[in-house]
């Protein structure tokens, strides 16, 4: 499938999903199919989660037989790591977790070398990527 017809069909899902068809015969079990076949595709290239899926009502089910799996809260939290100085409270709201999710990731990494304490000004505790 073209990504014209990926994005179609994943929108077409979900406007059936709220209520806002754009088609008549759009229903949200004629359009599952199609959605479950391309979902995994779009979602890679969208950068749409499973989270952000099922809060809009994408059911379970769903989500599992499009192969759209959530990714570990470890890897959301890396993705925002840098060189620069970042903190508990920036990480959390980037990778939309909670700090508590955050702070288990700073420990482990912290642990294994990846990251380490950045010198204090004073504030908040804050960290940086190791460089090798």
């Amino acid at each position: 499938m073209s990504i014209a017809s990926d994005e179609s069909a994943a929108r077409a899902y979900l406007r059936a999903l709220a209520g806002a068809p754009e088609r008549v015969a759009d229903s949200v079990l004629s359009t599952e199919q199609r959605f479950v076949a391309v979902a995994a595709r779009w979602t890679k290239r969208t950068g749409i989660d499973r989270r952000t899926l099922a809060a809009l009502g994408v059911p379970k089910k769903v989500l599992d037989r499009a192969g759209i799996v959530q990714p570990p809260i470890g890897l959301l939290v890396r993705q925002h790591y840098s060189r620069k100085p970042f903190d508990v409270a920036t990480l959390a709201r980037r990778a939309c977790v909670s700090e508590g999710s955050v702070r288990r990731t700073i420990a482990d990494d912290e642990t294994t070398g990846v990251i380490q304490r950045a010198p204090s000004d004073g504030r908040a505790t804050s960290w940086h990527v190791v460089t090798r």
